[in-house]
């Protein structure tokens, strides 16, 4: 006959003894604790350890084009990249780039430019490169630095007059006409202008084309665009205003097209942008071109030395460059250039190895609590004369990851499908393609309730999914009887609660219930057994 011990000499219910709960409780709860702080300490940890290395060994995060500096010369266009660079004690570092007009080659890096926010002119054997504080000059593939010695203020784009570069400087008392002759800027004229103090910088706000030796200025005063032939009369420019020319919102560019002055302008500061060519007739700006330009940011455009040819090179992420080839004021090609988007590669594989460690950490925490349990827990669930194992924590974490893979591979291979046709500057100014994106969303929503559906009718029936299937567990009801459909969908459906903070939550429940239970077994009145299959892998 047995003898039932005393209340206070029985085991708790699910344990092998007082002892072994209370020491598995305080285990468990340490762990937890730990994992769960780590789980939000971790990326940042990691962040702040890993980061600062990262970024000094790797040359540049960003690079920025500047193709409104740029110039053509030698059947090339020739601009600049400004990158964004730890190594460099002021954070960047600019480049000489080259980019051929005819064919599909990525830009080529000829050398670092020693000057900063340099400016592009092609002379006549050469390409000058102009700063406020530098003056250099490429040829044969080299870059010749002639003067170092600052003597300039605020500059605009650079321009020849009579074979020589000149500038339009801004100082404190006006502006001058200054060109480079004989290896110093000598200065030809000075003025000033009325609307001086309201103007912006001068590189966003002033330009000037040449025609045998005559000069075309063209000038930006809030969101009108205005011009005028020859330089002020005397020192300001009372006596010959300025002729508006049209409302520009954005990023404009001024030209000489088949020997007539032109400007490109973008009418919009939204996106999608769009990009119009005004050329000088008579007395009259008459549009000569039109183009949509989706999303743009910088531009340049650089005539061709033909009649009716020019290109266009824009900028709208940096570091995406689109190369527009033009005959005719018809675009005869368009040709991408560079990433789709600012953030570079190498940065989301340095994110991923931040929080993807944090997707296995509560696989750890199943392994170490299964191995606890085995020591502190009754580790069999008995109904009747019936008796079947636990199933381990670890084996129900790895059926819920291959039951995750089954349940995401369709989403995964319609988004990687359909990421060929998606262009993220379209997307940015005109949305993401609509009934891909329809497509993709309500064939996510058909898979996630028919998965949902379907592995509740075979827990419900058989009590395995693909994952409980391939690890050797069955979901059954405390009876150890099928539990059927019903209780089955509550049971998943509850495994929302369960997956917070990485199914966290679901795998300390189950540790420390009675039976082994998360929230959804409670609710369905389910357990969670191991059976012995032959397919079944061997991981406790």
């Amino acid at each position: 006959m047995t003898t039932i011990p005393p209340d206070n000499q029985r085991a708790p219910s699910g344990y092998l003894s007082e002892e072994h709960k209370r020491k598995f409780t305080i285990t468990a709860g340490i762990f937890g604790a730990i994992f769960f702080i780590v789980q939000f300490i971790l990326p940042f940890g990691l962040m702040m350890a890993v980061m600062p290395g990262m970024m000094f060994f790797h040359d540049s995060w960003m690079e920025i084009a500047n193709p409104e500096r740029g110039a053509f010369w030698n059947d090339r266009i020739w601009y600049t990249g400004t990158s964004l660079s730890p190594k460099k004690p002021d954070g960047s570092r600019v480049t000489l780039k080259s980019l051929k007009v005819v064919g599909e080659e990525d830009p080529e890096d000829i050398g670092l430019l020693p000057m900063e926010n340099p400016w592009l002119l092609a002379g006549a054997d050469g390409l000058w490169i102009i700063s406020s504080s530098k003056v250099g000059f490429f040829q044969d593939g080299n870059i010749n630095l002639i003067s170092e010695e600052k003597v300039l203020g605020e500059i605009s784009r650079p321009f020849l007059y009579e074979g020589h570069p000149a500038v339009i400087e801004e100082g404190p008392n006006g502006f001058a006409f200054v060109v480079w002759v004989d290896g110093t800027w000598q200065r030809r004229a000075s003025f000033t202008l009325k609307l001086q103090e309201r103007l912006g910088r001068i590189q966003d706000s002033f330009q000037v084309v040449s025609r045998d030796e005559k000069l075309h200025l063209f000038l930006k005063f809030g969101d009108t665009l205005y011009y005028r032939e020859g330089l002020p009369v005397g020192e300001t420019d009372d006596q010959d205003p300025w002729r508006p020319i049209s409302e520009v919102k954005k990023d404009w560019f001024a030209v000489l097209m088949d020997g007539e002055p032109a400007v490109f302008l973008q009418e919009t500061s939204e996106f999608p942008s769009k990009v119009v060519g005004l050329k000088l007739q008579g007395e009259t700006w008459k549009s000569f071109f039109s183009y949509d330009a989706e999303m743009t940011t910088e531009m340049g455009i650089y005539p061709l030395g033909q009649p009716g040819k020019f290109a266009i090179l824009r900028q709208s992420f940096p570091g995406s460059l689109r190369l527009v080839q033009v005959d005719g004021g018809k675009v005869l090609k368009e040709i991408h250039h560079g990433r789709g988007f600012p953030i570079p590669g190498f940065f989301g594989v340095i994110m991923l190895g931040f929080y993807g460690p944090t997707l296995l950490l509560p696989l750890v925490l199943a392994v170490i609590l299964s191995s606890l349990m085995k020591k502190h827990r009754i580790c069999q669930h008995e109904a009747g004369s019936v008796t079947m194992p636990f199933a381990s924590i670890t084996r129900r974490a790895l059926s819920q990851i291959i039951d995750f893979f089954v349940l995401g591979a369709p989403a995964i291979a319609g988004a990687l499908l359909l990421f060929p046709i998606f262009d993220i500057e379209k997307m940015f100014s005109s949305g993401p393609p609509f009934l891909p994106v329809i497509g993709l969303m309500f064939g996510e929503i058909f898979w996630g309730i028919f998965c949902l559906f379907a592995y509740s009718f075979l827990e419900g029936r058989w009590g395995i999914t693909p994952g409980k299937w391939v690890v050797g567990i069955r979901v059954l009801g405390t009876d150890l009887l099928p539990c059927g459909f019903g209780r089955a969908l509550v049971r998943n459906l509850l495994k929302f609660i369960d997956g917070f903070f990485n199914f966290m939550v679901g795998i300390l429940l189950a540790a420390l219930t009675e039976n082994w239970q998360r929230v959804g077994d409670m609710a369905a009145r389910t357990v969670v057994v191991r059976v012995k299959r032959e397919m079944a892998l061997d991981v406790e």
